[in-house]
Parts: structure tokens; C-alpha cells; sequence
């Protein structure tokens, strides 16, 4: 028995054809103008007394045969001819109706139908979410990347950090220390500030003149050096000071304690310009005191500032170390820096 269609040159495939219970030739569904829904929905007693187009065609027509069953189907059930092979008026016989579509076949149908409709957007949703699927996962690899990094960026400054507090603690011990050093090369020297200056001035006679002020005597060889020494301010109207190198530290405690004694027995006339042998009406006073490195200086200036505005009575400097007392009874403050002034209330 041959396997081609009778209504095409096309082979027959599957079990979707129908085969002519005269002549036993076999047609593919479409080449009968039945649809693949309307194929299902025919019953078994009708596919076995199914008649081909070409044996149909060969019975008489007797009267008026224009409402047969085939037209009421072709009717109630519109077809669109899909093989041009076949003409229209060949039409399926026998009556197809709802009731004999089982529950089976009619979901059988709605599911093709659906499948149909929603495979496509199934299809690019799935591809979509598989793009996205790699999309997150190269976001996760390059944010693990980020993570690792500022996880060793994070201890990378931490170390820093202690290590600048380190380099920090270091460069205050190494100031304190030249500090110290500047200040213990500088024992026996003392300043003499606010002196008048002249063009063809003498300050080894001034300081001699001083020293005979306040009673404490000097030879040529107890001054080691003498001279006027830079304004740490240019546009300040104070003339410079005069610095005094003495040959001992001793001559240079007895110099300032012969100063501090006569402006305590002279509290109305202290040590001014007269009792250095400036003439005029206007008197400048005159101050003696340690010579202190830069920053003993601007701590000095800080804490006086601080007194004032704290009311101590007292802001002296000893041996290169600044002091604060509040009142006569109180204990002295030891002011090592900044920290130390910052602290008092």
C-alpha cells in the first residue's frame, strides 16, 4: 500500500490523515480542507465511513441534494481551502457538532491555543532572565573584587593611622629634646630688650652701665659675646634686643637676680632708658630676661595670654621652663606646652 497522499505528491506523516473506506486511498488532513481542531474532533465511526472527494464524485445525484450533511457542516464550521489541488465544493461528510468535542480534546485545544500564544514570550523571558542570571553574576564577581580591595585598602590606612601617630609622638619627643638642647646651649645668656638704639652705640658699655644699675659689677672677661640680634617681627617698632653671652651660668643668674631685686626696691622707678644714660623726657622700660628659643617664646606669650584671661597673678619663666600661679598660697603650674594651658578652666 503506497504512503502518498492522494490529494498531493507528499507523503503521509503520523496519524494525522484520513483514509477512504471505498477505495482505500489516503489524504492528508488539509488536503481534504479539514483542520487539525476539526480532524481531532472527529469520532472513530466517522473516519471508518469517511468517502474520498474522487468516489463521492462518482455516485449519482438524485434531486435536489443542495442541504446535505456535508453542506451544514461546511456551513456551521467555515474551512479555508489549503491545498490548491483541491476545489471548495468537495466538502466532508457527515454533521460535526459541540457535543461530540470530549472534555479531553477541548483541553487538548485551549492548550495548543495557549502554548501558542505564550511560548514566544515564555521563550524571551527565559532568555532574558539568563542574560540577567550573567549580568548578576559579573556584578557579584566585580563586587567581591571591590570588596577585597577595601578590605585591604581599609587595613592599609588603619596601619597608616598608627603609624602617623607613631611618627606623630616621635616628632613631639624630637622637638621637646631640641628644644631642650637649643634652650641648655643658651644658659648663659640673657636679652635685653626695649634698649634705644644708636648708629654709633656701644652695647658692651650698655650692658656695663646696666650691671653698675643694679649693682652687679662686671669685668671684659665675664662677657663672652654681646650683640643686637634679629626682631622676630621686621614691622615691629621695638628696636632690637641686645644679647648677652656670659663666661658662666652663675654671672648669669646673679645679672637677672640683681635685675628682679632693684625693680622690687624701685617698684615707682624701675630699670628704664635714664639708668642706662639715655637722656629726654620720655623713659622706656627696659626688660632683662632669659634668652628663650623661639618656641619657649611663643609658649610664654600663650601662657601670659591665658593668665590675663584667667586672672593669675603670676607667669615667670626659670631655666627655660614657663610657670603659672594663681595666687600667693597656690602651687606654681609647670607649663610643658600647649595641652598643659588648654586644660585650665
Amino acid at each position: 500500500m503506497s504512503n502518498n497522499c492522494a490529494g498531493c505528491p507528499n507523503q503521509h506523516k503520523g496519524s494525522l490523515f484520513l483514509q477512504c473506506c471505498r477505495c482505500e486511498d489516503k489524504y492528508h488532513h488539509t488536503c481534504v480542507n479539514f483542520s487539525k481542531e476539526l480532524f481531532l474532533s472527529l469520532t472513530k465511526e466517522y473516519k471508518d465511513t469517511w468517502v474520498c472527494p474522487t468516489c463521492r464524485s462518482k455516485e449519482p445525484r438524485l434531486g435536489d441534494n443542495s442541504n446535505t450533511p456535508i453542506r451544514v457542516v461546511a456551513a456551521a464550521v467555515p474551512v479555508t481551502p489549503q491545498c490548491e489541488n483541491v476545489t471548495q465544493r468537495i466538502k466532508p461528510r457527515g454533521r460535526v457538532t459541540c457535543e461530540s468535542l470530549s472534555a479531553d480534546t477541548i483541553r487538548a485545544i485551549i492548550r495548543e491555543e495557549l502554548d501558542k500564544k505564550f511560548d514566544t514570550q515564555i521563550r524571551d523571558i527565559q532568555v532574558k532572565l539568563a542574560s540577567l542570571d550573567e549580568v548578576l553574576a559579573h556584578f557579584n564577581s566585580e563586587f567581591e573584587k571591590v570588596k577585597s580591595q577595601c578590605e585591604s585598602q581599609t587595613a592599609i590606612i588603619t596601619q597608616l593611622q598608627r603609624d602617623k601617630e607613631e611618627l606623630r609622638a616621635t616628632c613631639t619627643d624630637l622637638s621637646q629634646r631640641i628644644t631642650q638642647a637649643e634652650q641648655l646651649s643658651r644658659t648663659c645668656n640673657v636679652e635685653i630688650q626695649c634698649v634705644p638704639e644708636n648708629k654709633n652705640e656701644n652695647v658692651y658699655n650698655t650692658v656695663h652701665q646696666l650691671a653698675n644699675t643694679i649693682k652687679c659689677p662686671l669685668s671684659d672677661s665675664d662677657i663672652n659675646y654681646c650683640t643686637r640680634i634679629a626682631k622676630l617681627n621686621s614691622k615691629s617698632p621695638r628696636p632690637r634686643s641686645i644679647l648677652v653671652k656670659f663666661s658662666s651660668r652663675r654671672l648669669r643668674d646673679n645679672f637677672l637676680a640683681g635685675v628682679i631685686k632693684f625693680n622690687r626696691n624701685h617698684p615707682t622707678e624701675k630699670l628704664n632708658t635714664s639708668h642706662l644714660g639715655y637722656g629726654g623726657e620720655k623713659k622706656s622700660a627696659v626688660f632683662v630676661s632669659e634668652h628663650l628659643t623661639l618656641d619657649t617664646k611663643r609658649l610664654h606669650a600663650e601662657a601670659r595670654r591665658k593668665a590675663k584671661e584667667l586672672n593669675y597673678r603670676y607667669c615667670w619663666v626659670r631655666d627655660g621652663k614657663v610657670f603659672l600661679r594663681k595666687t600667693d598660697s597656690s602651687s606654681y603650674i609647670f607649663v610643658k606646652d600647649s595641652l598643659v594651658l588648654n586644660k585650665l578652666s
